[in-house]
Order: structure tokens, then C-alpha cells, then sequence
């Protein structure tokens, strides 16, 4: 009897999944309510396959319909709403923590397959991971059914099948643009005193096993990407009680999944900082032959969708000064864990982007990362999925603008790369591109407008000072370290990645010409050693893990300016110019349409009338 059951369950489901999707929802719901926990987790599997078509079959189309597609939109939302129909079966799914499922490496990115494979994996994968008993080889990820929906969902953005689908849809407010603005602001909430909701007791990301031991042990062996110890020090006696009751980490996992999930699978995407021929390489050896291009670049729903969750982590971490309760320990690791992640992201992405307007994506973002101050914890992220609300309009009035607190000055340190070194790199674009055009002369805007902020120049300056000079020990070239960022121009005055030998001619004029900004011989100034020891110490070590120990690193505000910025002044005057005299030829070309008699009649009626 139970058999026939489970396959009546299995029968009316697979109909549901081929009804239409306006009535598909509503029917999955009824039936999901219906079914017990054995063909729950029997089908789970089954609808998330159906749902993202992860090997290039049909899905349900969540990256091409959009907000004109009404009824579609409305129930396919909120049946994989964050408290919807789907979450429900989630959640009722967990209550077994013995349930897991497989998903695939080669969804991976490489980069994070590199993480598991390393004898000291990364904290978060550590006890995701599924190893063949025999070979001591890892073979998937073994994930609890909330993990592996958000895996899916994150890979749903980068998979090569559905990134074509993605990039014929002109509109940004699809239902997958939607999802993820919900998804990053439901488990990633601001507000202190905001739960995630629903509240539920899960153990199956701390056994009983590993709650009872030592601190000491947790913190060697994991406890996700929190210390356990930043999570019980508060609770002393009456958390080693309750041990077997609750963990801290209950009230955080979901959090930690999405902000770790998200940023390594959107961030680490392989189609962005792998090179084509590792790429082939790499899809080549996936046991399914794939006849992509897999090194195309992100679709415009893929920038924006990092751009929200770039803000929301801004946000996100601000909140972590007024937070007393255990998600406050990863908001205080949100920013920092995606630094190096984003920078080689936008790095990668500046250098392969093409010369046209479509470059406002890449610009946006960037900006958005740099200007943590315009996020503060009650901003207003949550308007972006409104259908009133572009998220890429941006405020180009002339407005005085605030000045920039001191409390920023340890992110613009810690950042300094992604401030000047994608500055530096981006610049010589405009000297390519039609100035004259509205796009592009309104993008250098913005990136003018950005670092005219009161206080910013200031701020980078500082840091800049405290930077060792160039020819310092610490930043000899080494031959043997590779490199996987795309070059910078090895002018006399910029950075460059380029390896030179310390004697060649380029090196030694660089020493001729550098010179820092308080006319020192070297940044470090002896008055105030202690606060430009630690910024230096930072640079140092972000310049290294980065870019390595080849990067020659030139201060922003040298003396006298890198010749890419004379260059550009010149294009941008001789553009000034051409515009000038389009202006006056377009006003004399109307003078006289419009004059004598015969003008003033055309002036009343439509030019077409004329022709």
C-alpha cells in the first residue's frame, strides 16, 4: 500500500511538472503539502533538476521571464519566495539531517575546487565534502537540501547553458533578478533585531559529536567560517548546559551558505579569470562535452545582481557595529572574505570588457564597491526589485556632495588596489573611445564625480604615503611567480605587473623619475611611524597575495602625473572642441531651415510634411 501511494505521489507530481507554468505552481503546492517525507526527499532532487536544468535541459525559465509576462512572473516568485511553497519543503526536508544530496564538482568554479582539493580546505567545504572511502578522493559536494537548492540557484547564474539563454533578455527585472534581490536581503538582514525567518532548529551543520568538543578542537577542525569561540564567549555556563540543545551557529548557517555560495560562485566564475585556454582545458575534462563558449562575458543581469549583493554586503557589515547577536561575527568578516575575490572579478572584466556604453555595467560596480559610506545599514537596497526602481540609475546632478568620514579610512587602505591599480587601469580606455559621445563622456563623469568626493584624495593620498617606495626589497621581481591577471602598461610613472629585471632600463628609469608626493625618497615618513606602519603592512600584504611579489606599485598622485593622464586631458579637450563645433554647426543648420518665409511655416508644422 505505501508503494502505491509513494507512485501515485510520483505520478501526480511529474503531471504538475509538465502543466503550464501558471498552473504548475499551484498545483506542485497542493501536492507537496500532501506528500510525506520519503517522497518529499525522493523528489526533491527531481524538481530542483527540473527548475534550473542544470545540464542544458529545458528549465522553467527564471532568467527570461520578465515583469510582462504578469501571471508567470507572479506565481513563479512566489512559489520560490524566500517563505514560499518551495522553502516549506526545504524545511520540512531538514528536519532529517541524515538528508543529503550530490552536487556535481564540475559546477564548481576551478578556484574553489582548488580550495577542496588543498590538504587545509576552507572552512565552509570542510564538512561538505564527499570522499570516496577507497581513492581518499573528493567526488561532490554532499549538501543538506537548503545547501544544495542555493548551490544550484547560484550556479543557475554561471552555467554556460542557461548564460546564453540569459543574454538575449533585455530587461533586468526578470523573476531570477528578483529571487536573488530577496534571497540577499532575507538571509543577509541588516537590521539587529530582524530573524530569518522561518525560525527552525537545525544541528546537521554541527553534530552532537562535534558540539561536544573542545572549543579548541572546533576551531581546528570547523566551525564554518565563524570562530566558535567569537560565538560562545558570551554565553559562558549556560551555553556549555544547553550544548546538546542549541548551537549559535543555528541562528547564522543559512546566512553563512548564501554569502559564501554566492560571492564563490558569482565571484570566482570561471568564465571571468580563467584564460580561454584553460578553460577548454578544464571543460574539456567535464564528463559531459559541452559545445559553449565558455569564456563569454557576464550578461547584464549578472552585473546588476552583483551590484545588489555588493551593496547589500556593504550594508551588511555596517550593521555589525550595533549587532550583539551571533550573525554579528560574519557580518565582521562579509567585506573582507570578498576583497581579493572581487578585485581579480573586476580586474579580469575591465581588461576583456569591449569599447562601448554597455561598459556603465562594469563602471557601477566598481564604484559601488569603493563608496562603502553610500550603504549604511538602513539604505535602500530593498527598493531595487520594485518595478519603478532601475538600479542602474545613478545621480548625476551637481549637488555639493558629503565628505567622506575617517572611519573609512582602514576599508580605502585595505582596498587601496582596487581604488587605484583599476583606476589606473581603465583610464587609458577613454583615450579610445569617442568622448563626444553621451555614454562615454557621462561615464568619465561619474568616475570624476566619485573621486572629487571631499576627503577621498585626501584619504588615498594618506595611505599612499605610508606605501614603501618601489625599488624597497620587498617587491623584487621573481620569474617564477605566475601571473593570472591581464597586464598593466609598463610606463615610467604607473603600475605594471610586467616582469622586468631590476637592471633594465625600464626598472632604472622608474627610479629616476618616481618621485612620492612630500618630495621624501620614500613614502614611510619617521613623524608619524606607527599609524603608516599598519597601513603599510596592509598594502604590503594585499599588493603580494594579489599581485604578487612582480607588481610594481606607483602612487595615483605622483609627481609629475603618469603620462595617461596628460594624454587624456588632451582627448578630452580636443573632444570638448569636435563637440563645440557639432553644437554650432547643428545651430546654423537650423538658422537657416527655419528662416525666410517658408521656414517660418515649417516652424508650425512637422518636418515629414516637407519631404
Amino acid at each position: 500500500m505505501h508503494i502505491k501511494e509513494q507512485d501515485n505521489f510520483m505520478v501526480g507530481v511529474q503531471h504538475a511538472l509538465s502543466l503550464p507554468i501558471r498552473t504548475r505552481c499551484a498545483e506542485l503546492t497542493v501536492l507537496l503539502d500532501r506528500g510525506n517525507l520519503l517522497e518529499l526527499h525522493s523528489f526533491f532532487p527531481v524538481l530542483i533538476n527540473n527548475i534550473f536544468g542544470p545540464q542544458g535541459t529545458l528549465s522553467w525559465g527564471l532568467r527570461t521571464s520578465t515583469e510582462t509576462q504578469t501571471e508567470d512572473f507572479r506565481q513563479l516568485h512566489h512559489f520560490l519566495s524566500p517563505c514560499g511553497p518551495l522553502f516549506k519543503l526545504i524545511y520540512t526536508l531538514l528536519r532529517d539531517i541524515n538528508i543529503r544530496y550530490d552536487f556535481p564538482l564540475s559546477y564548481v568554479p576551478t578556484k574553489v575546487r582548488q580550495f577542496l582539493e588543498h590538504s587545509q580546505r576552507h572552512p565552509f567545504y570542510s564538512e561538505l565534502v564527499h570522499i570516496n572511502p577507497q581513492t581518499k578522493q573528493i567526488i561532490s559536494l554532499l549538501l543538506n537540501p537548503f545547501d544544495y537548492y542555493m548551490f544550484h540557484f547560484a550556479y543557475h547564474l554561471i552555467n554556460p547553458w542557461q548564460q546564453r539563454v540569459g543574454s538575449t533578455v533585455t530587461s533586468w527585472n526578470t523573476v531570477y533578478y528578483s529571487l536573488c534581490c530577496d534571497y540577499i536581503i532575507h538571509f543577509l538582514p541588516t537590521d539587529p533585531t530582524t530573524q530569518v525567518l522561518p525560525v527552525i532548529y537545525y544541528n546537521g551543520k554541527n553534530p552532537l559529536q562535534a558540539i561536544k568538543c573542545s572549543l579548541q578542537e572546533q576551531e581546528q577542525k570547523n566551525s564554518g567560517l565563524i570562530n566558535a569561540k567569537s560565538l560562545t564567549n558570551s554565553k559562558d555556563d549556560s551555553f556549555q548546559k544547553n550544548l546538546d540543545i542549541h548551537h549559535p551557529r543555528n541562528d547564522i548557517w543559512r546566512s553563512e551558505t548564501v554569502l559564501t555560495v554566492f560571492t564563490d560562485m558569482w565571484l570566482y566564475n570561471d568564465q571571468v579569470i580563467e584564460p580561454p585556454n584553460s578553460l577548454n582545458n578544464t571543460f574539456n575534462a567535464l564528463p559531459t562535452t559541452r559545445l559553449l563558449y565558455h569564456n563569454e562575458l557576464p550578461t547584464g543581469e549578472y552585473m546588476r545582481i552583483a551590484r545588489v549583493l555588493i551593496k547589500q554586503l556593504h550594508s551588511f557589515s555596517a550593521s555589525a557595529k550595533a549587532d550583539d547577536t551571533h550573525l554579528a561575527e560574519l557580518k565582521k568578516i562579509s567585506i573582507p572574505m570578498i576583497q581579493g575575490k572581487f578585485y581579480i572579478f573586476l580586474r579580469n572584466l575591465v581588461h576583456r570588457w569591449p569599447l562601448d556604453g554597455s561598459f556603465r555595467l562594469v563602471l557601477e560596480l566598481w564604484l559601488t564597491y569603493i563608496q562603502p559610506w553610500r550603504y549604511p545599514p538602513n539604505n535602500l537596497v530593498k527598493q531595487l526589485n520594485k518595478n519603478d526602481i532601475n538600479p542602474d540609475a545613478e545621480d548625476v546632478n551637481i549637488a555639493p556632495q558629503h565628505s567622506v568620514d575617517r572611519e573609512y579610512l582602514s576599508f580605502i587602505a585595505e582596498n587601496l588596489l582596487a581604488y587605484v591599480v583599476i583606476f589606473q587601469q581603465l583610464l587609458p580606455r577613454f583615450g579610445r573611445v569617442d568622448l563626444v559621445s553621451p555614454k562615454m563622456s557621462l561615464m568619465l563623469y561619474r568616475i570624476t564625480k566619485v573621486f572629487d568626493q571631499p576627503n577621498l584624495a585626501t584619504y588615498l593620498r594618506e595611505v599612499e604615503q605610508c606605501v614603501e617606495n618601489n625599488h624597497s626589497p620587498t617587491h623584487k621581481y621573481n620569474d617564477q611567480w605566475i601571473n593570472t591577471l591581464p597586464p598593466l602598461s609598463p610606463t615610467s610613472n604607473w603600475s605594471t605587473n610586467t616582469s622586468v629585471s631590476i637592471g633594465s632600463p625600464l626598472n632604472s628609469t622608474r627610479k629616476q623619475t618616481f618621485s612620492p608626493i612630500l618630495n621624501s625618497t620614500m613614502f614611510l615618513n619617521s613623524g608619524i611611524m606607527q599609524t603608516e606602519k599598519k597601513w603599510s603592512a596592509i598594502v604590503r600584504q594585499k599588493i603580494f597575495e594579489l599581485e604578487g611579489p612582480n607588481f610594481c606599485y606607483k602612487p595615483l598622485f605622483s609627481d609629475p602625473p603618469a603620462p595617461e593622464v596628460f594624454d587624456l586631458i588632451i582627448q578630452i579637450k580636443r573632444s570638448i572642441r569636435y563637440a563645440q563645433e557639432l553644437v554650432q554647426i547643428k545651430a546654423e543648420e537650423e538658422e537657416k531651415l527655419y528662416s525666410g518665409f517658408w521656414g517660418h511655416i515649417k516652424y508650425f508644422f512637422p518636418e515629414s510634411l516637407f519631404q
